[in-house]
């Protein structure tokens, strides 16, 4: 992060439940920067509510019609709980911010650029696997995939990645695990010392595999270039879920 006046994008898509979005309110809140929400409604879900087979089949088998107005209603209800719950804890810790609702449907290069395009200064952090193309404009991407107590840094030598990396650790007081992709391990061993574990990666491809289970494993935060984000979105959306039995990284000798 090339500079102090950054936001902090938050991408939020209807799926997103109400808990992440506030285990992302603390992580806005360690690192005090100004914060942009930007909610995007679900495109699938409409659709499937304009097929004329569907139904709403509700907990106690009670059937009903399902229509895309009803489904857009709900959105905007969700939304409308996101923001209020953005408003309350951002407020509660004298965060300036701002909240953005969009449709899937709108294309980068259309929508409003001080939206969806992030400057040098910005990081944004998506609490859903979008489309990498909203994502990965000119800032590092921040994943936050779960309550783990660490955080992960994917990159192949951005200089920008490693400082949002750096400053997210301090503040939320975890460790950094460093996955240097291709030649940035001797890079990144320049710029943050001797006390980060850093594990050689060969390229993206492999990445996507190590992250994975480095996710499955207790995440807090992954922080990638722009770059490799299309790699971390795709590792991250196969989402936390039970260790597996796998040895844990080697990093390189110290």
């Amino acid at each position: 992060m090339s500079g102090e006046g950054g936001r902090l994008v938050l991408v939020v898509s209807a799926r997103a439940d109400l808990a992440r979005i506030r285990r992302f309110l603390r992580t806005a809140g360690a690192v005090r920067r100004e914060l942009l929400a930007v909610y995007v409604e679900d495109r699938a879900l409409l659709a499937v509510a304009g097929l004329p087979f569907v139904r709403l089949v509700g907990p106690f088998g009670r059937v009903e019609p399902l229509t895309p107005e009803q489904v857009r209603r709900t959105l905007r209800l969700h939304a409308l709980r996101v923001e209020e719950e953005i408003r309350r804890v951002a407020d509660g810790n004298g965060l300036l911010w701002r909240f953005v609702a969009v449709s899937e449907e709108v294309e980068v290069g259309v929508a409003p650029q001080d939206v969806l395009a992030l400057t040098p200064e910005d990081a944004a952090l998506v609490l859903e696997a979008l489309g990498p193309e909203v994502l990965t404009r000119d800032g590092p991407l921040v994943l936050l995939t779960g309550e783990g107590g660490r955080l992960v840094l994917a990159t192949a030598g951005d200089g920008r990645a490693v400082e949002v990396a750096q400053r997210l650790a301090a503040a939320l007081h975890v460790p950094l695990v460093v996955l240097a992709v291709g030649d940035a391990a001797f890079e990144v061993r320049a710029r943050l010392g001797g006390d980060v574990a850093i594990v050689p990666i060969s390229d993206a491809s492999a990445l996507k595999d190590r992250l994975a289970a480095l996710i499955q494993r207790g995440t807090s935060c992954v922080v990638a270039d722009p770059a490799l984000a299309p790699a971390a979105v795709e590792a991250a959306g196969k989402g936390p879920g039970p260790a597996r039995a796998e040895p844990s990284p080697e990093p390189e000798d110290r």
